[in-house]
């Protein structure tokens, strides 16, 4: 599917689910790919402010690298430094629904690639206040460009992302449990992924994350990387409960009991849970 079809199915279902919660007018005025009038502005105006709650707390002027020398990928391109008072959809890492210049004001965010640009801190509460978000990624870097070194917990309110299909938090220091509200992202279609590997989360691991695999072959979550943390307890019957063609990976973390039953497409393609205390099974492979 095209990226432009793929918009399209983005925005409609995001049409659906704020007609529930904000009326129909609401609605009709962000089903297109640039929202009209006062709703438009007034999400603007609260996407712009978590996009500066986003700076402050992670470092902001101190630290970040706001311009990217030599990159090939769009939008990480863009050098417009972040909290100036042009369109916010100019500065590098953001995209916005109408991703290419011109860029329209009042545009919703459609994804926050900020994975290279030396961010420390913590994730603010207002993370959440992106309705139409579907990508996010605040993990690591790549050896020509900084490293993030992001900590402290993930707020519950990521949550609130529930057009996410690509979550990146992978090698930072997040501590606390991992929000069980991220099984309510969509994590629909091909090629998605949550990585949260590399990571200081303790506590059991979240059913509802296990739920997000999807209940058929292609439904659901392509790639779940748990790896190199703290978790604990069983894993989840959730896990081997979809039927999506996953790759699963739970290995260096302080699990216990035994690997939960699971028979032909209610398995996941691969699961890796290490040398970990899970009873026997190490790798297992369908």
């Amino acid at each position: 599917m095209s990226r432009s079809l793929l918009r399209i199915a983005v925005f409609a279902a995001a049409a659906a689910r704020v007609a529930a919660a904000e009326g129909v007018a609401a609605a009709a005025a962000i089903s297109g790919a640039v929202p009209a009038g006062a709703v438009a502005a007034a999400t603007y105006q609260k996407e712009d402010k978590a996009l500066r709650d986003l700076y402050a707390a992670t470092g902001g002027p101190k630290n970040w690298q706001t311009r990217c020398n030599g990159c090939s990928m769009y939008p990480e391109t863009k050098g417009m430094a972040w909290t100036g008072t042009n369109n916010h959809c100019e500065w590098k890492g953001v995209e916005c629904a109408h991703p290419d210049p011109p860029f329209f004001l009042n545009a919703t965010v459609e994804r926050l690639m900020l994975g290279e640009m030396n961010l420390s801190g913590t994730i603010p509460e207002s993370i959440g206040d992106f309705k139409l978000l579907t990508q996010l990624d605040l993990g690591g870097g790549t050896s020509e460009h900084p490293w993030n070194k992001m900590s402290g917990t993930v707020p519950a309110s990521i949550g609130k992302l529930t057009l996410v299909n690509n979550l990146v938090l992978e090698y930072q220091a997040f501590t606390g449990a991992i929000p069980a509200s991220i099984g309510d992202m969509s994590f629909s279609g091909m090629g998605n992924s949550l990585r949260l590997s590399g990571n200081e989360f303790s506590g059991p691991l979240p059913a509802s994350l296990c739920k997000l695999s999807g209940s058929g072959p292609f439904d659901g979550l392509n790639y779940f990387d748990v790896s190199r943390n703290h978790l604990s307890g069983t894993v989840p019957a959730a896990c081997f409960s979809g039927q999506s063609e996953a790759f699963f990976y739970m290995f260096l973390n302080n699990f216990t009991g035994p690997v939960p039953a699971c028979r032909g497409y209610n398995c996941p393609t691969k699961v890796l849970l290490g040398e970990g205390a899970v009873t026997k099974q190490s790798e297992f492979i369908v």
